[in-house]
């Protein structure tokens, strides 16, 4: 399902329906929100830290009625009890 990616409120550039690119991230917490094409889904925010050398990568993915952000450092997924 095509989607976009909100980062601390400001619209980020897609690069294709099913990936976005968030670079040169600040080290500290940042705030995400996903939201889906035409409204399919109701939007899900993340909090997310960023270590000092900026790179975190995860994956968009469904599980069982929502979807989560996969972190592929820590192999957990965000958003499982509640928002986070």
């Amino acid at each position: 399902m095509p989607f976009y990616v909100k980062l601390e409120g400001q619209m980020m550039p897609r690069y294709g329906k099913n990936y976005c690119i968030l670079s040169e991230l600040y080290a500290g917490t940042i705030h995400i929100e996903v939201l889906f094409q035409q409204h399919a889904l109701r939007p899900r925010k993340f909090t997310i830290n960023v270590p000092e050398n900026g790179y975190r990568g995860f994956l968009l993915s469904k599980k069982d009625t929502t979807y989560l952000l996969y972190d592929l450092q820590t192999k957990k997924y965000l958003g499982i009890n509640g928002d986070q």
